[in-house]
């Protein structure tokens, strides 16, 4: 694990990508654990193709916007013999890890402030976790979905029936995150401007 020091050296955006890869390395290492076998192949998809072809063949923007979202770049996994199936698979999707990166750029910017407001702290912290799982796109052979949040919830030990009824809620899980983050930086901004006012007079 980089020190602070080195943390500091990186820059801000280092600091994000370093969060971002640390997310992702987790949840290879969730994977691993939990199905006892590491990774051992990286599928490379053809993503600019992919999109092309739903984008020249879907009549409306708005039908192959969901698709594209949900086109990965490459995936992490564990290969099944005499199957193509994969035991389980770490999808890479640009569209999450944009996503992801954004919440923890707002995350991290937020921080230090975050020390002094503790509400601010408890709405942002867990509403930041809330949409960063959600954009999780983990598969396992366990779970007959496609690759998903739940999977990743399913993994850490909630039963997998319940994991996959939860699985239409990630829409909603995750307004409800983004909610938390909004309404801890108006706190927080609230709180600044008062202090601000209040030295200023």
């Amino acid at each position: 694990m980089p020190s602070p020091n080195h943390l500091s050296r990186l820059g801000f955006l280092g600091r994000v990508l370093l969060v971002v890869v640390l997310l992702q390395a987790a949840l290879i290492g969730l994977a691993t654990l939990r199905s006892g076998h590491w990774p051992d192949n990286v599928r490379v998809h053809p993503w600019a193709d992919n999109l092309r072809i739903v984008l020249t063949h879907t009549p409306r923007l708005g039908m192959a916007l969901p698709v594209v979202l949900r086109e990965p770049l490459f995936e992490v996994r564990r290969s099944m013999p005499d199957t193509p199936l994969p035991e389980w698979s770490l999808h890479f999707l640009p569209a999450n890890l944009l996503a992801s990166a954004l919440v923890v750029a707002i995350w991290l910017a937020a921080r230090r402030h975050r020390q002094r407001i503790r509400v601010s702290s408890a709405l942002i912290n867990p509403g930041a976790m809330i949409v960063t799982l959600c954009l999780t796109s983990l598969g396992w052979v366990a779970c007959c979905i496609a690759p998903s949040w739940a999977v990743a919830v399913a993994m850490v030990g909630l039963p997998v029936d319940l994991a996959l009824s939860l699985a239409p809620l990630g829409p909603v899980l995750g307004g409800v995150g983004l909610t938390m983050i909004a309404l801890g930086l108006l706190i927080q901004w609230s709180r600044e401007s008062r202090l601000e006012r209040a030295r200023s007079g």
